[in-house]
């Protein structure tokens, strides 16, 4: 998503329900496997502009309203964004700028809880493993039983897993002290 449909997105959100508490940076995907030495321009801005520009434009956005939410209830704002198991490890073949644009998502974060941490905004991250859902759709019952076999639990993660994360980083009351954080969801598949 371009900056101009980040901003579009935010106003309507305030328009309709008149102010932003809690941000979740859910848009992100693979955008398609290129190894290095067939990634073009378009390729690479595809992938970044969804798992990257999207997330830093519609938080640009937010931020005002971030910031006058936790102003207005004397408690915290929270951005939350979905980061990746790739982010850490590096993704498979041909899923390096991916990897990349998770790892961007992580180091943004950072940043972020420097320059706004004054403004009562947190800034946390999920970070799925293998979890069961359509972005593993289409790979062989051989691979997904290998893939399942390689990570500590034995079996991919499920949407409801990984869903009350996001909760608890949305929830003041849970988690109004933490921020700056990146919580695996992986069933053991990268330990810190």
């Amino acid at each position: 998503m371009k900056s101009e449909g980040c901003r579009q997105f935010v106003d309507a959100f305030v328009a309709r329900f008149g102010g932003i508490d809690v941000l979740i940076n859910n848009a992100g995907g693979l955008g398609g496997r290129a190894n290095l030495e067939s990634i073009d321009d378009e390729f690479y801005d595809r992938v970044m502009d969804l798992n990257a520009r999207s997330a830093l434009m519609t938080t640009k956005y937010a931020i005002p309203h971030l910031r006058a939410a936790a102003a207005a209830s004397g408690q915290t704002s929270s951005v939350i964004s979905t980061g990746s198991i790739a982010g850490r490890e590096g993704g498979g073949v041909g899923a390096g700028i991916y990897a990349a644009s998770k790892a961007w998502l992580n180091d943004i974060h950072r940043n972020w809880v420097k320059e706004f941490t004054q403004d009562n905004i947190r800034f946390n991250i999920v970070s799925p493993g293998t979890i069961d859902t359509a972005f593993h759709d289409g790979k062989s019952e051989e691979l997904g039983a290998k893939i399942a076999a390689s990570i500590p639990m034995g079996r991919f993660g499920r949407i409801e897993e990984v869903a009350p994360t996001f909760l608890f980083f949305a929830s003041h009351a849970c988690s109004g002290y933490i921020t700056g954080q990146i919580l695996d969801v992986n069933g053991g598949q990268i330990a810190p």
